[in-house]
């Protein structure tokens, strides 16, 4: 299947730009999304897309999920609540917007009618009710946020195009009395691929040799290149928040590159989302996890730690979890927890208890926000590794040539020994100080070692090599990554709701858990971030 032409056009349009290929798709889905179905007046209003965000800019605050704020008992998010009562008195009649009282209450020009209350100094837009309006009369079908539903698969346009997505796009294009715009010619073309796949132009080497390649085998070169995981990891690593500092005033450094690298490892690698969504949030529960698996894990230790004077390290490590979650939940479900850390959420179903049962599930690693960043796992990179073992068959040769030493290299050893030199270390200390008639065979070969190995003027050069691979490899020090590690036994945690948000201020306890609008942990799944991950 070659690139959809919407693609190439934007490629086309943007030559200066040079976006990354990623930021494309992501306008070709917005726009796929968000215009397909509304090609003409009739098509179906969605409750996600096109009522929801109605009700929560305008309705929710008063009539949603926090039961501390909600007047007349009304929930305008659940379907049960919205739809209870008989007509006239319920809030929505399906297929009846005049019975409806939600459109009397916002069409209303009596000001202790009128919803929302004159108070609030906010109406809803003509537009905005002309929408509810219809969604009533098409039978008010219900739904929730957009990213807790599964995507549905719509039907295909008929279409001469080859590629699906180029069949949608015609479709509009067509209903728009517009059509595609012409490929760009080979240079172009392979030019704006470059800088959105890679971020960097082609040399004048490559444009020369890719000029007959085809617009999918352009795109299979230039994903190929080291420089795509590269270029493409620069969205990842700022949904990890990614820094090289620690963050806070002082923003001290901070060497976390590692997962940086496995990053774009993973890219390169073209890691399936899955693995890499498991990898990142509880590599360290895998069985035996590898290297990669726990540097994976730096994803969460991104969090910003506060060192200087003064601070309380609970404060910050609390506020370190409080991230984990937040982000987690943001990035991979694509919806906001924060507001629930304080008080039951307004406008999404998730209440404060919930949210610390998701806090609870972060609650229990070692970190503490201290400066040595601990825990951290020590690696080496496969530079130094190679090196490292370079260093060491070196050592071992020459170890081998002072264990069978050449006959010159014992020259000088008995006027050596006559002049019954000075040892510190015990055994050799007895050898030089016995006689020559009651040293053993075993003592004499001691000496003749000790010799060979730091005294004899024939090998000098040797054993500096010798001293000098030694050292490096006693001073060569392993890369450090911060970690995610789970506490064990009595170490674990308790996690208690924090009252309107206050660390020092604990409510209930809790266990672990996910809000209830998501589906629950996976049975046999571990009530911990792997269970979650999974």
């Amino acid at each position: 299947m070659g690139l959809p032409k919407l693609l190439l056009q934007r490629l086309d349009a943007q030559d200066r730009v040079g976006r990354s290929l990623m930021t494309h798709i992501r306008i070709f889905l917005a726009f796929f999304i968000t215009s397909w179905i509304a090609v003409d007046a009739s098509a179906e209003i969605s409750f996600s897309r096109d009522v929801r965000p109605i009700l929560s800019a305008h309705c929710f605050a008063c009539h949603g999920p926090d039961d501390q704020t909600r007047e007349a008992g009304l929930r305008l998010d659940f379907e049960a609540s919205a739809k209870g009562g008989s007509d006239g008195d319920a809030a929505v009649v399906a297929g009846k917007p005049e019975l409806s009282a939600m459109i009397e209450r916002i069409t209303s020009v009596d000001p202790d009618q009128v919803m929302p209350p004159p108070g609030q100094h906010q109406r809803i837009a003509p537009a905005e009710i002309a929408i509810l309006k219809d969604w009533i009369e098409q039978g008010a079908s219900w739904g929730s946020h957009w990213s807790y539903e599964p995507p549905v698969r719509p039907e295909v346009p008929v279409s001469n195009e080859a590629n699906p997505i180029d069949a949608f796009i015609a479709s509009r294009l067509s209903a728009e009395g517009l059509a595609f715009s012409t490929e760009a010619d080979p240079s172009t073309l392979i030019r704006r691929l470059a800088l959105d796949v890679t971020g960097l132009p082609p040399d004048p080497e490559e444009l020369a040799a890719l000029k007959d390649f085809t617009a999918t085998e352009l795109a299979s070169y230039f994903l190929s290149k080291p420089t795509f995981g590269e270029h493409w990891a620069t969205g990842w690593l700022d949904l990890a928040r990614y820094a090289d500092s620690a963050g806070y005033p002082s923003d001290p450094g901070r060497e976390i590159w590692a997962y940086r690298d496995w990053v774009i490892r993973a890219l390169n690698a073209n890691m399936p989302f899955d693995q890499f969504t498991v990898e990142q949030i509880a590599g360290d529960l895998l069985p035996n996890p590898t290297d990669d698996q726990l540097t994976a894990t730096a994803f969460h230790r991104n969090t910003m730690t506060q060192n200087e004077g003064g601070t309380n390290d609970e404060e910050f490590r609390t506020a370190a979890v409080i991230d984990r979650v937040n982000t987690t939940f943001a990035v991979w479900m694509g919806t906001t927890m924060a507001c629930a850390q304080c008080h039951t959420h307004k406008y999404d179903p998730i209440t404060i208890e919930e949210y610390f049962r998701a806090y609870a599930i972060f609650n229990q690693t070692a970190d503490s926000d201290r400066k040595d960043e601990a825990p951290v796992h020590e690696l080496l990179t496969s530079e130094l590794k190679r090196q490292r073992e370079d260093w060491r068959l070196k050592v071992e040769a020459l170890d081998s040539r002072f264990s069978d030493p050449l006959p010159k290299w014992l020259e000088g050893f008995d006027e050596w020994l006559g002049s019954q030199p000075v040892l510190k270390e015990a055994k050799l200390k007895a050898a030089v100080e016995a006689s020559q008639q009651n040293r053993t065979k075993q003592q004499l070969a001691l000496l003749r070692q000790h010799y060979v190995r730091g005294v004899s003027p024939a090998n000098h050069r040797e054993r500096k090599r010798m001293t000098t691979l030694q050292k490096r490899l006693s001073e060569t020090t392993p890369v450090t990554v911060p970690v995610m590690r789970e506490l064990v036994g009595e170490a674990r945690r308790k996690t208690h709701i924090q009252l309107r948000g206050n660390w020092q201020a604990l409510g209930e306890e809790v266990s672990e858990g996910v809000p209830a609008v998501f589906h629950p942990l996976p049975d046999g799944e571990p009530q911990n971030r792997l269970g979650l991950a999974r």
